[in-house]
């Protein structure tokens, strides 16, 4: 005759709890490996910082050396009258920049020439997209826009004046964040941000 062996609850109980946390250490240590393997795989980066909106034009894709390709263009901003709208220096629309600057075929230009483009956000004259989209798919779009325009794998977040005091735009800056670099479609796009030395200059 036969006899069953009953565990018990509390046996049953202490082999669940283990599991669980034997899993979630497990999910913690590969999370923390894969951060720091992303890490160390991302190489040191340098652009020149070029005022796309400046005048006169500053010949960028004219490439005259090895080291000098790679260019940080600066500023893409929100627009005064459409709040989750990208422009370039709130003068120009992508699009205008493509018509009047030629921006476009430049930066194919550059690219050819295996320079790489990367783009600031932001500035002290005008507002960076977080701090005015507040809708998160607008402002999703907004940066998208940017990123596949011109091919980017760098982007730049260059925090001044109010906003380096401000708890909104603090709380907007980690949602640009977020928003470029993980939803943006790109995981491998490096996401910088810069800042004055001092809040506000001295009196």
């Amino acid at each position: 005759m036969s006899t069953t062996r009953r565990l018990s609850p509390v046996r049953v109980t202490i082999a669940v709890v283990v599991a669980a946390a034997v899993a979630v250490a497990g999910y913690a240590g590969f999370d923390r490996w894969h951060a720091a393997q992303a890490t160390e795989r991302q190489p040191a980066w340098f652009g020149a910082y070029t005022d796309v909106t400046a005048t006169p034009a500053f010949a960028f894709e004219d490439v005259k050396s090895a080291k000098g390709r790679n260019v940080m263009l600066s500023f893409v901003v929100a627009d005064h009258d459409d709040a989750c709208s990208p422009t370039w220096g709130s003068y120009y629309s992508l699009q205008g920049a493509a018509d009047q600057l030629d921006l476009d075929r430049r930066v194919a230009r550059l690219q050819q020439q295996h320079g790489e483009v990367g783009v600031s956000f932001g500035g002290l004259a005008n507002d960076e997209l977080a701090t005015t989209c507040t809708n998160g798919s607008d402002l999703l779009g907004a940066y998208r826009q940017v990123v596949e325009r011109y091919d980017l794998s760098t982007v730049d977040f260059d925090v001044e004046g109010d906003d380096l005091t401000n708890r909104t735009a603090g709380s907007a800056g980690r949602r640009r964040s977020r928003r470029c670099r993980s939803s943006v479609g790109r995981p491998a796009t490096r996401s910088r941000c810069g800042s004055p030395c001092r809040p506000r200059p001295r009196a």
